[in-house]
């Protein structure tokens, strides 16, 4: 089970991460965020490699989302909190977040995502961080093959020599920042997220936010907690369901082995009837054909031999041999 720290970091720990600049995840990360294959169709970077900071941005607020993340990372390190990719032996998802600052009924997919997540462990218990940059819904004016703003359209009107044109809305970063905390962990659901509002700095709450962070271990570690509980319980259910389910199947197969073996014994007893009558016709015959002429005789001997062979073995045990009992069925 996760567990919250226990005591504070000491001063030496402290003052060995303060001297840094740079946390290590954000190190050349603004090399790979730019070095893409395409951008979204909302504006949003698609860096191809996969194991990178959390970060789900545009290009011109990049330098913005790194420095905050730089900052956060940094405060939570020398308060000795780790700050890494989440290890490949740890069985984390990431959660999913609302990127539009007013939200909406709908969602955008194929923005981009890490193959893991950028986790912060307080004391043992993991907790992920996703920064986003949240988008709005623009006024957009459909011209000439592609959208603009309609505010950029206005103010350039003369350039554009189309005359079909139609305006509807579009969602566009804002370079608001919005930063989610979440449990990684199956069956312990929490999410915590702060945002950027009009004249404010997310880098003005990071005190806070580590706070805030600090202050939920307890309440992710409970969640963990009940929810290996109610897995342990559900596992003990399955178990019981699976056992109820052989002993039916042990019941079906037992029913079925003893009718297989009783119609196959009424089969035997049928043939042996069968064998018996067939028996007693054959010796009747040949203790009648000793009353005739030997020239008859003679042919009416010829003729049950070619009876006999056509029958084939009326020997009503090695039908019998041919039984298995229910036991031998199953």
């Amino acid at each position: 089970m996760p567990r919250p720290p226990s005591k504070r970091p000491n001063q030496k720990h402290k003052s060995s991460v303060t001297k840094r600049k740079k946390h290590p995840l954000i190190i050349g990360a603004k090399h790979h965020f730019e070095k893409q294959l395409y951008v979204h169709e909302l504006g949003y970077l698609k860096p191809t490699k996969k194991l990178l900071v959390d970060l789900v941005v545009s290009k011109p607020c990049l330098d913005k989302a790194l420095s905050f993340a730089n900052e956060l990372f940094l405060l939570l390190e020398s308060k000795g909190h780790h700050v890494v990719i989440a290890p490949n032996s740890e069985q984390f998802r990431r959660a999913d977040f609302e990127n539009h600052e007013v939200p909406q009924n709908h969602d955008y997919q194929g923005l981009w995502s890490p193959w893991r997540c950028t986790t912060v462990y307080l004391g043992t218990v993991a907790i992920g961080l996703t920064i986003v940059e949240m988008s709005e819904e623009i006024k957009v004016r459909y011209v000439n093959g592609k959208y603009i703003k309609e505010k950029d359209y206005i103010k350039s009107k003369r350039k554009y020599s189309s005359s079909h044109t139609w305006t509807t809305t579009r969602e566009y970063p804002t370079g608001k920042l919005l930063l989610q905390a979440y449990s990684p962990y199956y069956r312990a659901d929490w999410v915590k997220s702060w945002k950027e509002n009009k004249g404010s700095d997310l880098r003005k709450q990071i005190k806070k936010i580590v706070t805030d962070l600090e202050q939920s271990t307890h309440k992710i570690a409970s969640l963990v907690e009940e929810g290996e509980r109610q897995a342990e319980i559900e596992r003990k259910e399955w178990e019981i369901q699976q056992e109820k389910w052989r002993k039916e199947q042990e019941e079906r197969r037992t029913a079925e082995a003893l009718k297989q073996s009783r119609e196959g014994l009424f089969q035997i007893i049928h043939a042996w009837s069968e064998a018996n009558q067939i028996e007693h016709f054959f010796k009747d015959a040949e203790r009648r054909v000793k009353d005739l002429s030997e020239e008859n005789k003679l042919k009416m001997f010829e003729l049950l031999q070619k009876a006999r062979e056509l029958i084939g073995n009326t020997d009503a045990l090695e039908h019998f041999l041919k039984w298995k009992a229910p036991d031998e069925i199953k």
